[in-house]
């Protein structure tokens, strides 16, 4: 029978285990029945051990299945990246999740938020919904606003406008 939902590949869930370059944990929020998946460099560069990569999975599609991408970010660039998972799979239900990311590790300083399709239109949905925040500035939530830098689209687009972004 087909599906509308696609699980990770065996392929892809090789890349969540720990190893001698990325540690690899859980945070499992209230809200979720599905844990995040925290990738740490076994050995933090001091040059960027304040950037962290947030990665919004593409809709229907099993976060595990993005391990394998944000397990390169960490060997590779030395960042903190977080692999988040939604209800139903779907980032539409629960668009400010990087804020909450962002919150839970307040030592880093500078985010990245990536996101595949669904995903990454909610990536960009949650960097207008910061712009708001910070222009609004009614919220004591603007500090952390301020932390996203930047957003890549892995095969994705975005109807919001965050051209504002300055900072």
């Amino acid at each position: 029978p087909s599906s509308i939902f696609q699980d990770a590949t065996k392929y892809a869930q090789q890349f969540t285990q720990s190893d001698s370059h990325v540690k690899i944990t859980t945070h499992r929020p209230r809200w979720s029945t599905n844990p995040w998946l925290i990738f740490d460099p076994t050995k933090p560069n001091p040059k960027t051990k304040h950037i962290g990569f947030i990665y919004y999975p593409g809709g229907g599609i099993e976060a595990e299945s993005y391990a394998p991408t944000t397990y390169a970010i960490t060997k590779t660039l030395g960042y903190k990246s977080v692999l988040v998972s939604f209800p139903f799979r779907m980032a539409s239900f629960r668009i400010n999740t990087a804020l909450e990311v962002a919150k839970q590790y307040p030592e880093v300083t500078h985010w990245v938020i990536a996101g595949h399709s669904h995903g990454g239109s909610m990536a960009g949905r949650f960097m207008k919904n910061m712009l708001e925040m910070i222009t609004n500035g009614n919220s004591a939530d603007v500090i952390f606003a301020r932390r996203f830098k930047s957003i890549v689209f892995l095969d994705s687009h975005t109807v919001d406008d965050f051209s504002k972004m300055t900072w």
